[in-house]
C-alpha cells in the first residue's frame, strides 16, 4: 500500500508514530542522507501528542529542505510538536479525526516534580492579574468620588484608590516569580519563531493563524479539527 502511495503521489512515504524527541530529528535526517533515490516530494503520516519543540523543528526543516513538497496527512492524534511540524507542510490532509493543538509549550511546573503546564499558565494568570488590579483601582476611585459627594478631592480619591488596591492585591503579586514568568514567555517565544521560520517556507498558514496557535486558545489539549483549521 505505501508502495502503491508512494507512486501515485511521486512521494516517499514516511511515517511517524510517537513523542517527538531529541533523538528522533537526528533519524530523520539520517534517513534522508541515506536515500540516495529520493522522489521529489515526501508524504508524512505523523501520529503524535507532542513532545520536544527544536526535534520537531528540525524534522520539519529537514523535510523541507530535501524535499520540493511536503505533505503532513493526519490520521488522528497530532498534538502540541506535531502540530510545529504540521506548520511546515506545503499541503496538509487531515481525516475527520484528525486533530491538531495548540503550540503553547508545556513548562515543569514550580515546586511539582515531574508535572507540566502550559507556558500560557503563568503569561495569562498575569495578565489577569493586571485587568483585576486596573478595575479594582477604577472602583475604588469612582465610588469614592462619589460618595464623597465633593468632600474629597480627585488626589486624595487616588490616594485612598492606590492604598486599597494595594492592600488587595499585594499579597498576590509577591508570589509570583518574575523568572518562571520570563521563563514562560520566553517558551513560548520559541513555538512562534520556530513557526515563523516554517511557515516563510511552506505558505500555507498566515501570521494571524499561527499567533492563534501559539496564544489564542484556552487549553493545551484544546481540539483543532479540520473545519478549525480551514477558517
Amino acid at each position: 500500500m505505501a508502495n502503491r502511495v508512494a507512486e501515485a503521489g511521486k512521494a516517499d512515504v514516511l511515517f511517524f508514530n510517537g513523542q517527538i524527541e531529541r533523538q528522533h530529528d537526528q533519524t530523520v535526517i539520517d534517513l534522508c542522507h541515506k536515500r540516495t533515490r529520493k522522489r521529489a516530494n515526501v508524504l508524512l503520516i505523523l501520529v503524535t501528542s507532542g513532545g520536544n519543540a527544536d526535534a520537531a523543528y528540525r524534522i520539519a526543516r529537514t523535510l523541507q529542505r530535501h524535499y520540493e513538497k511536503l505533505i503532513v496527512f493526519l490520521p488522528g492524534y497530532c498534538k502540541s510538536a506535531g502540530t510545529l511540524i504540521a506548520v511546515g507542510a506545503n499541503e496538509l490532509v487531515m481525516s475527520d479525526e484528525g486533530e491538531l493543538g495548540p503550540l503553547d509549550v508545556q513548562m515543569n511546573k514550580k515546586d511539582e516534580l515531574g508535572q507540566v503546564q502550559s507556558g500560557l499558565t503563568a503569561t495569562s494568570a498575569m495578565e489577569n492579574l493586571h485587568q483585576q488590579a486596573f478595575e479594582a483601582f477604577q472602583h475604588f476611585l469612582v465610588q469614592t468620588t462619589l460618595r464623597s459627594q465633593g468632600t474629597i478631592t480627585t488626589k486624595t480619591s487616588t490616594d485612598i484608590a492606590v492604598k486599597l488596591t494595594s492592600g488587595l492585591f499585594a499579597p498576590i503579586y509577591s508570589q509570583m516569580d518574575p523568572i518562571h514568568i520570563g521563563e514562560a514567555g520566553r517558551a513560548l517565544e520559541v513555538s512562534r519563531q520556530y513557526g515563523a521560520i516554517l511557515r516563510e517556507h511552506a505558505g500555507n498558514i498566515t501570521q494571524e493563524s499561527l499567533d492563534r496557535l501559539v496564544s489564542a486558545y484556552p487549553s493545551h489539549g484544546f481540539v483543532i479539527d479540520r473545519d478549525e483549521v480551514a477558517k
